[in-house]
């Protein structure tokens, strides 16, 4: 039986929960940000979230090693997720943070630990909830990889709550960050 992958009420997916490729795109723009694939610095290395929450503003969180130089960028949406991407919004910020080299290791530590790099971009047993969050987290260090869930494993889940936190957005997802 073929799974019907859905995002909520939005359009029919493809290649993954981002969508078709316009609708990733479409998304990307709303967050006025690139493909990593074709991040235009060969020297960083960086992970993005974009979480989609239904009925909360969407958010994309970057964290990155600029040659030493550590950061969190969150950018955040004036809309909802959980009804197409007609509903997204508008960015209305952007905040820029530095962090700690240690945090960068932490971090690091838990993408190694959620096995990130060895996981499906696709979980089969992964249906979309009419209220819930859709999550995607990437990342680029020479080669790239993307993850697409609705319900990521514990240890996914806590290295993706801990670049809500290293962005110091946890305040506007609190309600995630309970079992």
């Amino acid at each position: 039986m073929a799974v019907d992958h859905r995002i909520f009420s939005g359009p029919q997916l493809q290649e993954d929960y981002y969508g078709p490729p316009e609708w990733k795109r479409e998304i990307l723009s709303r967050f006025d940000d690139v493909d990593l694939r074709r991040y235009p610095q060969s020297n960083v290395e960086v992970y993005r979230l974009v979480f989609l929450p239904s009925f909360r503003k969407p958010i994309s969180i970057r964290i990155e090693n600029r040659s030493g130089s550590y950061a969190a960028i969150a950018t955040r949406l004036n809309g909802t997720a959980g009804f197409g991407y007609d509903e997204l919004g508008r960015q209305e910020s952007e905040r820029a943070r530095f962090i700690s080299k240690d945090d960068w290791l932490a971090f690091n530590q838990l993408i190694e630990d959620s096995r990130f790099w060895e996981m499906e971009t696709l979980d089969i047993w992964d249906e979309p909830v009419n209220d819930g969050a859709h999550w995607v987290l990437e990342g680029e260090n020479g080669m790239y990889h993307r993850v697409s869930r609705i319900t990521p494993s514990r240890k996914l889940r806590v290295a993706m709550l801990r670049m809500i936190e290293l962005a110091d957005a946890r305040g506007d997802y609190e309600g995630y960050f309970s079992e």
